[in-house]
């Protein structure tokens, strides 16, 4: 007689866990059908602003804002690649909103980093903003001598690197079966650049590691000495949307940053876009 409750219990929990199961498995491609469903409503979208662009510059607006919306809205949900930062940065820079535009591209360019149509984009984004504050003297001259680790994708330089130290290893493997060729020189030029490239590739990767970058989203930004309102301005000018930094800090709602000339301040958090 006690073998009976034991099964009907054991066939109550088996049933219960299916139960748990077969809903688990409803609500992942109910998941997935949002995405979709919102994705198709953001082009929709995005392709009446561009058709109301020239009749209606205000419904085209509030359609490109739409598709902005919907984009965010699956980019929320955990979905991130190239093409829909992308997207989403194409609809925030036809609905006026820079900052905002300018950071979702660089966030494509972490997916996407050859892709003419997002540098083309990146960089009218970036000439829409108010203020084009230079970068310093020894920046400007270290991104014009190593151009290749600036303007070349971390995963081209780490994959020429691994293609280098494979051919050294052939070189001398090659010297102790051919040692009337002179293997001498091409595997020392193999070795320069795997050890080149293999600093390249580490410095970038610390770096992403330990900064971190951000885009003012709000006009007329106030940089102040310190993290309160109490603090005094530290410039006399105020930033525009679109400025890009380096995060050196976050205190609670303040972040401290140094701007591409160098010049350090802190602003309120709402103002910022972290990427």
């Amino acid at each position: 007689m006690a073998k009976r409750p034991l099964l009907r219990w054991f066939l109550a929990v088996l049933a219960q866990t299916a139960t748990w199961g077969a809903a688990g498995a409803a609500a992942a491609p109910a998941s997935d059908r949002d995405h979709v469903a919102w994705l198709a409503d953001a082009q929709r979208a995005f392709d009446r602003g561009t058709e109301r662009s020239r009749e209606s510059p205000e419904e085209a607006r509030a359609a490109f804002c739409e598709a902005a919306e919907l984009f965010r809205r699956v980019v929320d949900a955990g979905v991130e690649n190239g093409r829909l930062y992308y997207n989403l940065g194409n609809a925030l820079l036809r609905c006026g909103r820079t900052g905002r535009a300018i950071a979702a591209y660089r966030r494509a360019e972490a997916f996407i980093p050859t892709d003419a149509r997002l540098q083309s984009n990146l960089d009218y984004a970036r000439s829409l903003c108010r203020y084009d504050i230079p970068e310093t003297g020894e920046r400007a001259v270290a991104r014009t001598i190593f151009f290749w680790h600036y303007e070349t994708p971390l995963r081209w330089r780490f994959l020429a690197g691994l293609s280098a130290w494979a051919l050294f290893w052939l070189c001398l493997i090659g010297r102790t079966f051919w040692r009337g060729v002179r293997w001498r020189y091409p595997a020392g030029v193999c070795l320069a650049i795997w050890l080149t490239l293999g600093v390249s590739v580490g410095a970038e990767i610390r770096h992403d590691a330990t900064h971190r970058a951000g885009v003012v989203v709000a006009n007329d930004v106030v940089v102040r000495k310190g993290n309160g309102l109490g603090y005094e301005p530290q410039f006399e000018e105020t930033l525009s949307e679109g400025v890009e930094f380096d995060l050196l800090e976050q205190r609670d709602d303040w972040l401290h940053l140094r701007l591409p000339d160098g010049q350090e301040g802190w602003i309120r958090a709402h103002d910022a876009e972290l990427i």
